[in-house]
């Protein structure tokens, strides 16, 4: 989620749980780095196969 998308979708004061991720970030950056997303690998490439 980009917290940035919700000023650009009609973000309103009174949404508070919307309001805290886009000034605070997502929850998950209060927690250790070992509980973070993991980064999903990219898929090869389809001029690998070839």
């Amino acid at each position: 989620m980009n917290p940035a998308d919700l000023t650009s979708r009609g973000l309103l004061a009174y949404e508070k749980e919307k309001l805290n991720i886009w000034l605070n970030g997502p929850d998950f950056l209060l927690k250790g780095k070992s509980d973070w997303p993991s980064i999903p690998q990219p898929l090869a490439s389809l001029s690998d196969d070839i």
